[in-house]
């Protein structure tokens, strides 16, 4: 198959521009595949744990543009990194559902996550529980997005959690709690989540939905 047909091809499945996969395919190959899966298990769960934030936001609305797996357009994924591309005009509602927050004593948003480095297109995102130190997270968002979040979420009347430099009361027993009802599944919702515009968006039922079908 031809450099550029795996590229638009890699393009098609990840719903990230396709120079950005015709860069990707030159610098990694295929030794892992067109779109590789997380290989760490802590990766994969950090993943699961974003998607499922996404899919049940709680207090939040679920975001649901055509088109989009939870207003994800696309992704970037490599072996063990991942960057999350919102779709246009939803990088602070996507951030304002992942970035935990507390209202009448329930954590919404993905408990222990913070943002790190923030460049003018990027911002990194960080996990504050044991053994996650590895994973590599970040999304196609800016520090305006990350500032229109926290109104989202006041607006909400949520309380936000990761402005704080440590763990928020009751995020580590939640973290907890989500990584317990992920276990066995957070290999498939991490392989739908490098996949948005393969992935079926599954209407937001019971405590967490089912992982999105891959096509």
């Amino acid at each position: 198959m031809a450099h550029s047909s795996r590229a638009k091809l890699r393009a098609a499945v990840t719903g990230e521009p396709y120079q950005l996969a015709a860069e990707w395919i030159a610098d990694h190959g295929l030794a892992g595949g067109l779109v590789p899966h997380a290989q760490l298990p802590a990766q994969q769960l950090a993943e699961a744990a974003v998607l499922v934030a996404l899919a049940r936001p709680n207090v939040l609305p679920v975001l649901a543009p055509p088109g989009t797996l939870y207003a994800l357009a696309g992704a970037e994924p490599s072996l063990d990194q991942l960057t999350l591309r919102p779709a246009a005009d939803y990088a602070a509602a996507v951030l304002a559902r992942l970035l935990p927050a507390q209202a009448g004593g329930h954590i919404c948003g993905v408990p222990l996550l913070r943002t790190g480095k923030a460049t003018n297109t990027t911002i990194s995102l960080r996990l504050l529980a044991s053994g996650m130190e590895g994973v590599h997270l970040s999304i196609r968002a800016t520090r305006a997005h990350r500032l229109q979040a926290e109104r989202l979420q006041a607006e909400a009347g949520l309380a936000p959690l990761w402005a704080g430099q440590g763990a928020g009361g009751g995020e580590p027993a939640a973290w907890q709690d989500l990584a317990r009802s992920l276990a066995g599944s957070q290999p498939r919702w991490s392989q739908a989540l490098r996949r948005p515009p393969s992935s079926v968006q599954p209407a937001p039922t019971g405590a967490h939905p089912p992982p999105p079908s891959l096509r």
